[in-house]
């Protein structure tokens, strides 16, 4: 097994990818390299995890498909949301959300970005890749990989105990 590379910093210098004997010749302390080895070993660790993740959940481009379709299904109701609270806020709540919502928005006129979206959505000018998909296809997949990655998570906590 390869030796492990380490990028080792003492607060007044920096070095990169040696390994320990090389900061130790170099004059780093101890404390320094412990922590450097900390790091490379939290790095190989997320890494093992992702590889599972990317094994037994899915590839990057079917994980960021389904966040994708998850965020457009998200966004889309969000736009719902805007266009209700500002048509039928009835409690201050409500008008107290719409008025945080639009805060965010800056100088953009989120209700009207919202109208033209959804009357998009409806006339068929924009289309959800969750609509194109099926929702029900795209919840059970989202579902899906959540929990094997939850699971994945999980296990990698239990081994920590």
């Amino acid at each position: 097994m390869p030796e492990t590379m380490l990028n080792v910093t003492d607060g007044d210098r920096s070095v990169y990818s040696v390994t320990r004997a090389e900061a130790l010749a170099l004059g780093y302390p101890e404390a320094a390299i412990a922590q450097a080895e900390a790091q490379a070993a939290a790095a190989a660790a997320r890494a093992a995890i992702r590889a599972t993740i990317d094994r037994t959940v899915g590839d990057t481009p079917s994980i960021v498909g389904t966040l994708a379709d998850v965020s457009g299904i998200l966004t889309a109701g969000q736009m719902v949301r805007v266009v209700a609270l500002a048509d039928h806020a009835s409690t201050a709540a409500e008008q107290a959300e719409l008025d945080m919502l639009k805060a965010l928005a800056g100088y953009a006129d989120l209700v009207q970005i919202c109208r033209d979206g959804l009357a998009a959505l409806q006339g068929g000018q924009a289309l959800l890749t969750a609509s194109a998909k099926g929702i029900d296809t795209v919840f059970a997949e989202a579902m899906t990989r959540s929990t094997a990655t939850a699971a994945i998570l999980a296990a990698r906590k239990e081994g920590e105990a």
